[in-house]
């Protein structure tokens, strides 16, 4: 099967349809103890305008435990394009009013940085398409597989950048263990694997994908770090 082919298809099914609804899970763990648990369940109609988000987190940083429980319902018509980006936008200004793009962001101060970071995952997904895998599964759909146990520096960077942006969003996130453990992070022993499920009218479905790492040591190996990601898609 030709991997650039079927991207075009899913990419073509993902600009068609008219909504959207699922559930996202994130896992953080550290030398299998969890620090980090997020749940979001969302529903998006780029025809009406509707969308909805409920959202908890739980996230343990020793001493300092935080718990979070929201949810938000928007009426919002005609701010929605094929991608959801006027909806997403219109959000996304609201909970996180200090950032307005990437260029903005300390970490991207140099002239062309926004440039140069839409290249930088371009390469990125190139490598990814290059050494992903397809296992065919019938009625089901396609099967990806991802693997990859070498990432480039500058996605490395990239990477961790935007971790620590997102969680940079929550006040109390700057001082828990959440920024500190990306910080901390020896970005050379990243890893991401992961499982993408693609149904027969190529609708993705389901996406599992792990991060790893371990923590930058001086007396010896540090401690093994790891993100999951798990999306549900209706």
């Amino acid at each position: 099967m030709n991997k650039l082919k079927l991207m075009h298809e899913v990419v073509t099914a993902l600009k068609e349809k008219e909504a959207c609804e699922g559930v996202l899970k994130v896992v953080g763990e550290k030398n299998e103890q969890s620090f980090l648990k997020f749940t979001k369940e969302f529903s998006k109609n780029k025809a009406t305008g509707q969308a909805s988000f409920k959202v908890s987190a739980d996230v343990n940083c020793g001493e300092k435990k935080i718990k979070h429980e929201s949810s938000t319902e928007l009426q919002l018509p005609g701010c929605c394009d094929g991608s959801f980006k006027g909806l997403k936008n219109h959000f996304h200004g609201h909970i996180h009013p200090q950032k307005q793009n990437d260029c903005a962001q300390p970490h991207s101060q140099e002239p062309g940085c926004c440039f140069k970071s839409k290249l930088t995952m371009l390469g990125f997904f190139l490598k990814v398409l290059n050494e992903m895998e397809i296992e065919e599964k019938g009625k089901e759909g396609v099967l990806l597989l991802i693997n990859l146990k070498e990432i480039p520096e500058d996605v490395q960077q990239f990477i961790c950048q935007k971790m620590a942006a997102h969680h940079g969003g929550l006040e109390e996130a700057n001082e828990c263990c959440c920024l500190k453990e990306l910080e901390n992070l020896d970005k050379s022993s990243l890893k991401l694997s992961g499982k993408i499920l693609i149904d027969s009218d190529k609708q993705i479905k389901k996406v599992n994908l792990e991060l790893s790492g371990r923590e930058k040591s001086e007396s010896g190996v540090g401690a093994e770090l790891k993100l999951a990601a798990e999306l549900v898609l209706n």
